[in-house]
């Protein structure tokens, strides 16, 4: 009796570790079988996802093939040979950047913009949210995640184009012109002139050829005032015909490029044969632009009339 109490007791304990045996197995591949999961969601994802030791010294332990999609072939495994492969790709201006990532003199709670070259010299664009790794108090790694926003910046750029330029001409329009005046005006002290042209005879072609016909020659205005353009001259349209131009620099800068605008319809009109545009040009300059940019506009304003007066007085 006492044999078969402990054959059953035996074979009931089998039993339990067979069944615990059973039970983790399933637990393991269950496991297996999530983590399989993850890896594979890992890699197919269009976001970049890695991580990489900082300390002792650089060095890739993961790096999602998505980046070779948008930087080029092979980058993974190059990456993996030279770490410092990085530093050669990242857009000089946003080497700073970087530099302070891998050292910890970064703020990990804020996106990270940052351009990369492809292996055609291209840079693109990209937005990293990132994690510092610390071990006893020493950042040892970094891992993070980072998404290319090309259409992103793209679109953005498109709608501040919008937002400041003129539809018709390109040129930057009024909103932008009042802008740049408050600029001047109130943070921006600046030895700064204004050119304002305006039309003489818009009225007359659009009676005579249509409103399609003068808004092709406000057009070509605009075109012909653009090639003046520069990081110190700024043309903007302000209404129907007229436009205003920034120039940053002394009076005679000013008056020159009011002369050679001058010469340039002139020497428009001297090739064309149908529509003339006769155009009126006044100008004004202050070497300080702080609280004096309306006195500006005004005084370039006037002498833009007295020209057109004189014009209609001949």
């Amino acid at each position: 009796m006492e044999l078969l109490e402990l054959s059953l007791t035996l074979i009931g304990s089998m039993a339990g570790l067979v069944g615990l045996y059973y039970l983790g197995w399933v637990k393991i591949k269950e496991r297996l079988t999530n983590e399989k999961r993850i890896y594979q969601l890992v890699e197919n994802s269009k976001d970049i996802i890695y991580i990489c030791d900082v300390e002792p010294e650089m060095k890739f332990h993961y790096l999602s093939p998505s980046i070779e999609h948008i930087l080029g072939g092979n980058i993974v495994q190059k990456s993996f040979e030279n770490p410092y492969i990085i530093f050669e790709r990242i857009h000089p201006e946003d080497f700073p950047m970087l530099y302070k990532k891998v050292t910890g003199d970064l703020d990990y709670s804020k996106p990270i913009l940052q351009r990369w070259k492809d292996d055609y010299g291209e840079f693109h664009w990209f937005e990293e949210y990132c994690t510092p790794i610390f071990e006893k108090g020493i950042m040892t790694g970094i891992q993070g995640i980072i998404r290319n926003i090309d259409d992103k910046v793209k679109l953005q750029r498109e709608l501040e184009y919008k937002a400041n330029h003129d539809s018709l001409t390109g040129v930057y329009n009024r909103d932008y012109f009042e802008r740049m005046m408050k600029q001047f005006d109130q943070k921006e002290d600046r030895s700064v002139g204004i050119i304002l042209c305006d039309m003489d005879d818009l009225k007359l072609i659009n009676d005579q050829y249509g409103h399609k016909k003068g808004d092709e020659v406000i057009k070509v205005i605009g075109q012909l005032l653009d090639q003046f353009s520069s990081p110190y001259v700024t043309v903007t349209r302000i209404g129907g015909d007229e436009f205003a131009i920034f120039i940053e620099g002394k009076e005679q800068d000013v008056d020159r490029i009011r002369q050679q605008i001058n010469e340039t319809f002139y020497q428009f009109n001297e090739q064309k044969e149908t529509i003339k545009i006769n155009m009126s040009i006044g100008m004004a300059h202050v070497p300080s632009s702080f609280s004096n940019m309306e006195m500006l506009y005004v005084l370039a304003d006037q002498h833009m009339y007295k020209i057109k007066n004189a014009r209609k007085s001949v």
